[in-house]
């Protein structure tokens, strides 16, 4: 799936606002919030295509091949 920006900045937008509305432990609140980050943060990342340009070796069964000029979409 290609990467959507806007749903990104959403996600990122409630983590702050859910982060400024906390009244407890500010340590806690610092944790938290790296937490969602790396994990909103991770699910953008791993939710790309990656589009690039293969040049492969071998046979039809087993080729193997670098992807040159790779790009997240």
């Amino acid at each position: 799936m290609p990467l959507d920006k806007a749903f990104f900045k959403q996600r990122l937008k409630g983590l702050h606002d859910s982060m400024a509305a906390r009244t407890d432990d500010p340590e806690a609140a610092r944790k938290q919030y790296a937490d969602d980050f790396v994990d909103m943060l991770y699910d953008f990342v791993t939710g790309a295509e990656v589009v690039g340009t293969v040049t492969t070796t071998g046979s039809a069964a087993t080729q193997t091949g670098l992807l040159q000029n790779g790009k997240l979409k």
